[in-house]
């Protein structure tokens, strides 16, 4: 993928964000060559690499980025994010809330039809039993610290 392909598909990508009250601020890609830089985890998961440019005009102390940051971004267990939006409302789901949506969609699946969970959960036939066994662990780590972070939000 060249650098014009990569801004392209980031552009494209990042419009599904919501990225604050202003319009969308404009990023400046942290590579060489200008290509979006992608780096890869052990895990399988990555990330994407940006900077934010501040509007001019402004002095911008930390206190003033540190806010710019957090207009547009979520905390997720220590770190900021950011997240999709998934309605025309241009406003990102919260975090806790994307967890209780994907638990309490597995908890019908497990308590209203058993016998498709355990065909699911089933690790010698299943291709999905890995994924969910992962997804329970990922929950069970993530959920507590959402908890604190969001009661630490609205105090």
């Amino acid at each position: 993928m060249d650098a014009e392909d990569g801004h392209v598909s980031l552009a494209e990508y990042l419009s599904s964000f919501v990225l604050g009250a202003r319009a969308p601020i404009p990023y400046v890609l942290a590579s060489d060559g200008g290509s979006p830089r992608f780096d890869r985890h052990v895990d399988e998961w990555g990330e994407v690499t940006m900077n934010w440019q501040l509007p001019d005009g402004s002095p911008w102390g930390k206190a003033e980025k540190i806010a710019l940051l957090q207009s547009f971004t979520r905390q997720y267990v220590g770190g900021r994010l950011l997240f999709p939006t998934v309605t025309s409302e241009r406003k990102s789901v919260h975090p806790l809330m994307a967890w209780w949506a994907v638990l309490f969609v597995l908890s019908m699946l497990a308590r209203y039809e058993p016998a498709r969970w355990n065909a699911h959960i089933d690790v010698d036939s299943s291709p999905h039993a890995v994924y969910l066994e992962r997804i329970l662990a990922q929950a069970r780590e993530v959920i507590p610290h959402l908890v604190a972070e969001t009661l630490q939000e609205v105090r």
